[in-house]
């Protein structure tokens, strides 16, 4: 899925940092133990760093469906 920020995140270090408006590819979301669908944040790398990024600081531009192969040809 491909996500822009929409915040800027001052709480992060500079180099941590992602920029506001660009897009990033996310690798992995991870949810909360309570309320798991308000509690999900998606990871993203930035610089070489793993950021999690939460629902209001990015909005999705692109979902990118991947093809499950079932052994059929």
């Amino acid at each position: 899925m491909l996500i822009r920020i929409i915040k800027e995140l001052r709480d992060l270090p500079e180099y941590k940092r992602p920029m506001r408006g660009k897009v990033y590819e996310t690798l992995d979301q991870i949810s909360g133990r309570y309320n798991a669908q308000e509690n999900c944040r998606k990871i993203i790398i930035v610089n070489g760093h793993k950021v999690s990024v939460h629902r209001e600081e990015y909005e999705p531009t692109q979902k990118i469906r991947r093809r499950k192969s079932n052994g059929e040809g």
